[in-house]
């Protein structure tokens, strides 16, 4: 899910949008609680943690240093979109959900670039 965070600068990423979507072919009600990258970088620190209600907020950071964001989801078909407020811009990400388990959530965004992230703290 790290390409549904996108990097600003080496640090900060990026998520988007408003409350999960009743008519979802996925539940989105798995994808509550904290997410990492199945494949971590060294000495970077990635954390989702999607909230009821359609809030989320991103930890991220390298070598030591971390910045949170806070934001919104809205899951609509197979679509997950994503929004928050980095200084005075909204940036919105849209990826597609592939496979959406209790433990596994991979994702493909518009460019075809695939990511997955593994659920935390079980």
């Amino acid at each position: 899910m790290t390409r549904i965070l996108c990097a600003l600068g080496v640090t900060a990423i990026l998520f988007a949008a408003a409350a999960p979507a009743q008519d979802s072919p996925i539940d989105p009600t798995k994808l509550i609680g904290k997410w990492e990258p199945v494949e971590a970088k060294k000495d970077a620190v990635t954390v989702v943690e999607f909230g009821k209600g359609g809030k989320f907020s991103l930890k991220a950071g390298v070598g030591g240093k971390t910045e949170t964001w806070e934001g919104t989801y809205t899951v609509t078909g197979v679509k997950l979109k994503i929004s928050a407020k980095l200084g005075e811009k909204v940036v919105t990400e849209e990826v597609a959900v592939l496979r959406l388990t209790d433990d596994v959530l991979e994702t493909e965004d518009s460019k075809g670039k695939k990511e997955a992230l593994k659920r935390v703290g079980r």
